[in-house]
């Protein structure tokens, strides 16, 4: 698996550094980030087997989301896995959480999970709002209120 080639650790009110490598990778359209919450250890679930994680309906019990940038030919896009075994959108509904009209859903699979495509233009700090309160709605662990951003970029 590869390294990260930066890994920022921030909180809800502390966006700037990781909103600066959001504005760094779409001007460059080179990379994409990967989200983590933070877990209390008592809350982490036990590791699944092989066999459970090739043959389950469901994605991670820790939600993981992914950034990534637009170019030329790709709009930028946002991605959730989640462990809620079923559609993630009624969930997301239900906690009051609303992207804007120009965004699109392209997929809500139980195993692959939640991908929306976004406009060119969108702002980034509504982004990662958006991708940060939708990964503390779909799983039922406690976070911590810390999160992690692993920067990945290309050549």
């Amino acid at each position: 698996m590869r390294e990260p080639d930066k890994v920022i650790l921030f909180e809800r009110n502390e966006l700037d550094p990781v909103l600066a490598t959001m504005n760094e990778l779409a001007r460059s359209s080179r990379g994409w980030i990967n989200f983590h919450p933070e877990v209390r250890a008592e809350d982490l679930p036990p590791p699944r087997s092989m066999i459970g994680r090739v043959f389950s309906a469901r994605g991670p019990l820790v939600p993981v989301g992914t950034w990534v940038p637009g170019n030329g030919s790709q709009p930028a896009s946002l991605g959730v896995q989640h462990g809620l075994g079923g559609r993630a959108e009624s969930r997301i509904i239900a906690c009051g959480i609303r992207g804007p009209s120009s965004w699109r859903l392209l997929q809500d699979n139980p195993r692959r999970g939640l991908v929306v495509e976004l406009p060119a233009d969108e702002a980034l700090d509504t982004v990662l709002g958006w991708l940060l309160a939708v990964m503390a709605c779909v799983t039922d662990r406690q976070l911590t209120g810390e999160w992690r951003a692993l920067v990945y970029r290309t050549a």
